[in-house]
Formats: C-alpha cells, structure tokens, sequence
C-alpha cells in the first residue's frame, strides 16, 4: 500500500468531510482548490465519491461569509479578509478596496448593521424557509417548501386539474443551505414587489412566502414576473433535482 502525505486541504475551514461526499465550501481560495482537485484525482480511490462546487459569489456574499466566520469587523478588516482568500474577484484583478465593501454594505441595508465601526449581519432578515408555488389549472403545477433550520425540502410536482404525480423529501447539507441562501441573496429576493400582474384569462400563477427571524414576507403575479424570476427558479431546481418553471 502506497503512503501519502495528509492534504493541507482537510484543515481548511472550506472542507467538507462527509463520508462518499467529499467537497468544498462555495468560496474556497485557489490553492485550496488546486490541491483538493489534485488529490483527488492522484488517489481516484472507487470508495469515494466527490462532489466538487466552487462557485463564484457576489461582494455581499463575501462580506457575510467573513462575517459569519470571524464574527462582527470593521471594514478594513472585512477587505483584508476578503482579499486575503480571494473570495471576490475584481474584473480588473485588483483587490477589493475598502471604499467597494463600504458602498455594498450601504446598498444591502436589510443584510448588514453597521454600528460603533463594526458590522455585523443583520439576523433579522435571515431566512428561516421558503414555500413557493407556480403553474395553473390547465398545466402542471410546481410546490416547494425549503426548511433551512431542519434541512429539509418537499417537493410536490401537479398535472392538470392539480392531479399530484409526484413529491418526495430532500435532505440538504451544509452547503446546499449555504449556497439556497446566497442564491437568495443575489436576487434580493426580500426586495420583490408584492404583487406582479399581467391582465390575461388563463395563464401562469406562482406564490413566494418567506419566513425570517422577524416577519413573513410575501411576493405573487400572474403572467408576470421579478426580474430574477429565472434565477429564482433554478435555485429552487438545484435543491429540488426537479423541474420549477
């Protein structure tokens, strides 16, 4: 049997040990990602099946994630960070400045408090879970809840008249909740309007509620829709594994 040398990697705050599901976090640094790869491929061992997602994230997210990791910050500090793990890449490969993450966190008032020079993420608003419907009567119908506080999605896929063809329960790891929640996140999906309507006899129907720490917040239309609606609903897809349009 052939030694190796343990990875760096699985110290990394960005590794996910789950057994027959080795992964990293959204937002892992390069060379982490680098070496993951690496071993993975020099080992190729049949017993471990790896699931690899490195996603590229908004400033916003990447200022909650350090935040969320090392707790309240001033700005200076959330920069550093940021640029420290490359969590956030500039499109002319320059390093976030101070003045970039001030002006995000001024634009996300219902993410961050900024107080006594520190900022810190505004709990309030965190999203707790997520009921979702679309469709209509003549066509098939969608409807999803996403639990994030028990991990837990139930999908429930409608035919015509509402006949159910099928649902199930979908269990969902550290970070398939992390990733819902950035995905959230970038669509501002708390910002939507209350209602999006479009005059039309028949046509497509579809519902948000939202439970945070602090309120319930509800969005609906028929035969219009958010601007991120498309985004949305390929969010809920990936938690699902099934259809939501």
């Amino acid at each position: 049997m052939t030694s190796m040398k343990r990875p760096d990697f699985i110290d990394s705050p960005y590794f996910v040990g789950e057994p027959d599901n080795w992964h990293l976090k959204p937002g892992a640094p390069k060379e982490v990602v680098r070496e993951f790869n690496e071993f993975m491929k020099a080992t190729n061992s049949p017993f471990i099946q790896v699931h690899v997602e490195v996603r590229e994230i908004t400033l916003h997210a990447a200022i909650r994630k350090i935040i969320n990791t090392y707790g309240p910050a001033t700005i200076s500090e959330i920069a550093e960070k940021i640029n420290q793990e490359n969590l956030y890449t500039r499109r002319d490969g320059k390093p976030v400045p101070n003045k970039q993450v001030s002006a995000r966190i001024r634009k996300y008032p219902y993410m961050f408090i900024r107080e006594n020079g520190l900022v810190s993420v505004n709990e309030s608003n965190r999203i707790l879970s997520l009921e979702a419907y679309v469709g209509g009567h003549f066509g098939t119908s969608y409807n999803v809840t996403i639990d994030l506080e028990s991990r837990l999605a139930i999908y429930k896929k409608f035919e015509e008249g509402y006949q159910i063809e099928g649902d199930g329960e979908i269990r969902l790891d550290n970070t398939m909740v992390e990733n819902f929640q950035l995905d959230m996140d970038s669509i501002r999906i708390l910002d939507w309007d209350k209602e999006y309507y479009s005059p039309a006899l028949d046509g497509t129907s579809w519902s948000v509620t939202i439970k945070t720490n602090d309120r319930v917040f509800e969005s609906s239309g028929s035969n219009a829709f958010p601007r991120q609606w498309g985004k949305f609903c390929r969010s809920i897809e990936n938690v699902v594994k099934g259809e939501f349009r």
